[in-house]
This record gives structure tokens, sequence and C-alpha cells, in this order.
């Protein structure tokens, strides 16, 4: 295997994981940031509230609560 080989071969797992990282954490991100709109709703926050609250938008609210 020549060294340009090797290189590329190194490159590529490299970035097969930090795609396997990068998916884990924005799927744990996702789940929190559901957790946080659910309980704000049920504590009686107004959508906007909860926009404000977690940095999202309005309509990121409306789609969580679907």
């Amino acid at each position: 295997m020549t060294l340009e080989m090797k290189y590329k071969e190194k490159y590529n797992e490299g970035l097969e994981q930090g795609l396997e990282q990068g998916l884990e954490q924005g799927l744990e991100q996702g789940i929190s940031l559901t957790k946080k709109v659910f309980k704000l709703f049920r504590e009686g926050c107004p959508e906007k509230e909860i926009a404000e609250k977690l940095d999202i938008s309005v309509e990121q609210v409306i789609s969580i609560l679907e």
C-alpha cells in the first residue's frame, strides 16, 4: 500500500468517525431540546415564550409539539 493510499484510508476513517460523532451529538441535542419544549409547554408557557427562552423559532416549537 502506498503512502498516498494510507493517507486516503486514514482520512476516510476520520471522516466517518466525525460524521458518526456529529450525528450522535445532534440526536442528543434534539432530544434535549424536545424535552425542554414539552416541559415548558406543560408548565403553560405560550409557544412564543418557549421559542424566546430556547432561542428557536416559533415554527420549530410548533413542529416539535405536533
